[in-house]
């Protein structure tokens, strides 16, 4: 689509143009959504993930961020090798605190405030469903790697979002 707008400063064409302008903001409030979730992992890829998520808000929309930790105990289910549940906190703790830094300073790039940004801990997929759900998202964004074959079928964050969400969601092709 192209659009043409005089600037020159005949005010014959003064309403012409503000009408082109009016179209035109028009179009882009109406692809905008009013409040957008982006998912982020965390990873060098975020960023391009929150670009594109960034550029959907609506002037006056809402911008949230959200990063979930798995439970390390739901992701190691070998033996301890002598580590305590004490351990384990230990180091999921750690994780905490680090991720709440580096989702800090992610979101002060994009000017998230921090009520904007969460930190949860559970199943990604069903967090982010939760989280979608209760803030009443319009659309949640989340980076995808475009797997295939056997990765696919053992599933990705990215389609368990897509495939239970209430709202629309954008998965974003990351570019490695």
């Amino acid at each position: 689509m192209n659009w043409t707008v005089d600037l020159t400063n005949d005010s014959a064409n003064d309403s012409a143009n503000d009408s082109a302008i009016d179209s035109i903001r028009e179009k882009v409030i109406m692809s905008a959504y009013n409040h957008v979730i982006v998912a982020v992992d965390l990873s060098a890829e975020a960023k391009q993930v929150t670009d594109r998520a960034a550029k959907l808000v609506a002037p006056d929309g809402r911008f949230c961020m959200v990063h979930v930790l798995q439970p390390l105990d739901s992701i190691y289910l070998g033996e301890s090798y002598g580590a305590t549940a004490a351990q384990f906190q230990k180091i999921q703790d750690d994780m905490m605190v680090q991720a709440k830094q580096t989702l800090k300073e992610l979101a002060a790039e994009y000017g998230c405030t921090e009520e904007n940004q969460y930190l949860l801990v559970g199943n990604p997929a069903k967090e982010i469903h939760k989280l979608a759900d209760d803030q009443s998202a319009d659309v949640v964004v989340i980076g995808s790697h475009g797997r295939h074959g056997l990765s696919l079928l053992l599933g990705s964050t990215a389609n368990s979002v897509l495939h239970g969400a209430g709202c629309d969601v954008l998965a974003v092709r990351i570019k490695e």
